[in-house]
């Protein structure tokens, strides 16, 4: 089976920070610790590599697509990049890893194969390894609200969710929801400009602002679930 694919656009994904990578990055900050090793899965162009990178970090990114993990090379030389998929064995020895940051993947990897995800993983996690991920939240509003929704991007219940990550060995330690009407507009914005323009959504300053306050632990859009490895698979 495989992957859903990507399209690399370089005028927008060599810049595609925004409010929303800045609170994942600042979620997992707490859990690092000097020369943490971090696997990040689905890591794109690096979007989080340029907050990594203020830090006294190893990273390790894995993508299934050229374009993007090549981009990330030159940019980020001193972290490693790969190409790689999360449901095919991960090219790494066990308990690799003190954290694994899985941020809105789940839902483009083949149906069926999310358990698959969540063990390999597993695997690479030291005990008590943090596992990070945020994916759409399966509610009514986030689904009228997401133009992909109907042909097949999938959103996730917090009851899917904790039945697949206790089956794969982790303990869940936070759920939260983010993610409201500025992002879905954001959202609506990005799929326009990206794959119909094939360039940068528009941005400014106030805009980005009011997507801030879309993080503040109270949106609808996404559900955010920090795991804890607790035994091996």
């Amino acid at each position: 089976m495989k992957n859903a694919r990507m399209k690399f656009v370089k005028d927008r994904d060599s810049n595609p920070l925004v409010p929303g990578h800045y609170y994942l990055f600042n979620w997992i900050k707490p859990f690092m610790k000097k020369n943490s090793k971090i696997l990040d899965i689905g890591c794109w162009s690096g979007p989080l590599e340029e907050l990594f990178s203020q830090e006294k970090c190893h990273v390790t990114g894995i993508d299934i697509e050229d374009e993007p993990i090549e981009y990330a090379r030159k940019k980020f030389s001193n972290f490693t990049f790969l190409k790689a998929s999360i449901i095919d064995p991960l090219p790494f020895r066990k308990k690799t890893f003190d954290i694994a940051a899985y941020f809105m993947v789940i839902e483009h990897i083949p149906k069926g194969t999310e358990l698959e995800s969540l063990l390999q993983i597993n695997r690479v996690l030291k005990p008590s390894g943090q596992l990070f991920i945020n994916t759409m939240s399966y509610n009514i509003l986030s689904n009228l609200l997401d133009p992909m929704f109907f042909l097949g991007h999938r959103h996730y219940s917090r009851k899917e969710l904790t039945r697949l990550l206790k089956k794969s060995g982790f303990s869940i330690k936070e759920i939260k929801y983010n993610g409201g009407l500025f992002t879905t507009l954001h959202i609506f914005l990005l799929y326009f400009f990206k794959h119909v323009l094939k360039k940068q959504e528009p941005r400014n300053k106030i805009f980005d602002k009011l997507m801030e306050f879309d993080y503040k632990d109270r949106g609808f859009v996404e559900i955010d679930i920090r795991a804890e490895k607790i035994k091996d698979k």
